[in-house]
C-alpha cells in the first residue's frame, strides 16, 4: 500500500507543476507576454521553450488523463486500506506494479508536455497510461467482488470511463494538431 501511496504522491505532484507551469504561460500570453506566432520580433530566447497557444489548447486534456491517474491510485489505496483479512492478498500483488507503471508513464507524459510538445509520445503515453489506469480498475474490481458482495461502487465505473474519454479527447485534438 505505501508504494501504491507514494505512485499517488508524485502523480499529484508532477499534475500540479505541469498545471501551474500552464497557468503560467497563459497569464503571460494574456498579459501580452507572447506567443510564438506573434510577429513582434522581440521575443526572448526562453519564447523557444514556451507553449504557443496551440499547445496550451492541448494541455487540458493531458492534465485530464494525468486525473484519471491520479484518482485511480488514490482510490486503489484507500481501498487496500479497508480489505479485510481474510482476502487472499495475492489478488492485489499486481498494484504495486501498475502504479509504478502509472507513474512512470505519468512522468514521461509530463516530461513530453513541455514546450515544444512531443506529439507522437503524447499520444503513445497516454494511450499506455489509459491501459493501465483499466488494469487497476480490473483489480480492484476483483478485489471489490472478494471483499463484499456489494455492487462495484460508482467511482470504478466513473474513473473507467473518463480514462477512455480523456484519452480519446487527447487523441482527436492531437490529430487535429497533425500527430
Amino acid at each position: 500500500m505505501t508504494r501504491l501511496s507514494g505512485s499517488a504522491g508524485v502523480l499529484r505532484d508532477g499534475s500540479s507543476e505541469l498545471a501551474s507551469e500552464a497557468n503560467n504561460r497563459k497569464a503571460d500570453i494574456a498579459d501580452g507576454g507572447g506567443d510564438e506566432d506573434a510577429e513582434d520580433g522581440d521575443e526572448d530566447d526562453d519564447e523557444d521553450d514556451a507553449w504557443s497557444a496551440k499547445e496550451l489548447s492541448l494541455l487540458p486534456n493531458i492534465l485530464g488523463i494525468l486525473k484519471v491517474a491520479l484518482n485511480t491510485a488514490s482510490k486503489s489505496g484507500q481501498l487496500l486500506g479497508t480489505i479485510k483479512s481474510d482476502v487472499d492478498p495475492t489478488v492485489f500483488d499486481s498494484l504495486p506494479e501498475i502504479g509504478e507503471g502509472m507513474c512512470a508513464d505519468s512522468d514521461d507524459l509530463i516530461c513530453a508536455s513541455y514546450a515544444p510538445i512531443d506529439l507522437p509520445e503524447v499520444a503513445r503515453l497516454a494511450a499506455s497510461l489509459r491501459a493501465k489506469c483499466e488494469a487497476m480498475l480490473s483489480v480492484n474490481k476483483t478485489i471489490l467482488g472478494l471483499a463484499s458482495s456489494a455492487e462495484v461502487p460508482s467511482w470504478v465505473a466513473l474513473l473507467e470511463r473518463a480514462a477512455e474519454h480523456n484519452e480519446v479527447k487527447l487523441r482527436t485534438a492531437l490529430e487535429g494538431h497533425g500527430a
